[in-house]
C-alpha cells in the first residue's frame, strides 16, 4: 500500500507482486534474504541514503514498527508466507469511450483492467491505492470517487470488458459499485 503508487508501474523496480520485488530494479537485487545491511530497500526505507532519497518519496516516512517489520522478514529469509489475500472482483461488459468509476469505502489497492472479450488480453491495465490519509500518488481516500477516463485505441472492439479488483480491504468491498458513464 505504500509502494504500488509509485512502484506498481514506474520507478525502476515493482513491488507488485513477490516475485518482482525479489527480481529487483534498476540497482539490482533490492532484498537479500537473510542479510538486512545489504537490503538496499532498508536502505531507502530507514532513510540512510539521505532524505532525498527515502521512500515513499515525498511521503510519510514508514514507522519505526513498519521498518522493523521489513528489517525481521529479511533477517527471517525474506519468504512468501502463501498468506490468502481478500481479492474481489467485479466485471462488466461497456462501450468505449467511458468514465468508470467506484466509490471504496476502506483503503486499499484497486486493478483496473480493459480486457478483449474475445481472447481476455489485457488492453489497458492501471492501479490506484485508496488510503486513509491520502499522500502523493494516491488515487483518493475512502468514501472518495475514483475514476478512469478510458478511450478506445486504434485496434480495439468496440465492446471491452472492464475488470475491477479490490485488494488488501479491510472490509468486504463488493458493495463498490462500478459507474460506467459513456463521455
Amino acid at each position: 500500500m505504500r509502494c504500488n503508487s509509485c512502484h506498481g508501474e514506474a520507478g525502476g523496480l515493482s513491488t507488485r507482486t513477490f516475485a518482482a520485488l525479489m527480481e529487483g530494479g534498476n540497482l539490482g537485487h533490492v532484498v537479500i534474504a537473510g542479510d538486512v545491511e545489504q537490503s538496499l530497500l532498508i536502505h531507502f526505507i530507514d532513510g540512510r541514503r539521505g532524505a532525498a532519497h527515502r521512500m515513499p518519496l515525498g511521503g510519510r516516512a514508514l514507522s519505526a514498527g513498519e521498518i522493523e517489520l521489513f528489517r525481521r522478514w529479511i533477517t527471517e529469509g525474506a519468504r512468501l508466507d502463501h498468506a490468502e489475500l481478500p481479492r474481489y472482483k467485479q466485471t462488466r461488459r461497456i462501450e468505449v469511450p467511458a468514465r468508470i468509476s467506484c466509490r471504496p469505502k476502506t483503503s486499499g489497492y484497486l486493478t483496473l483492467r480493459l480486457l478483449d472479450p474475445a481472447d481476455g488480453r489485457i488492453l489497458l491495465e492501471r492501479v490506484a491505492t485508496v488510503k486513509s490519509t491520502r499522500e502523493d500518488g494516491d488515487a483518493g481516500e475512502p468514501g472518495e470517487i475514483i475514476s478512469w477516463d478510458v478511450r478506445p485505441e486504434p485496434g480495439w472492439p468496440a465492446k471491452i470488458d472492464v475488470e475491477l479488483i479490490a485488494e488488501y480491504m479491510n472490509q468486504d468491498p463488493r458493495n463498490m459499485e462500478l459507474q460506467v458513464q459513456p463521455l
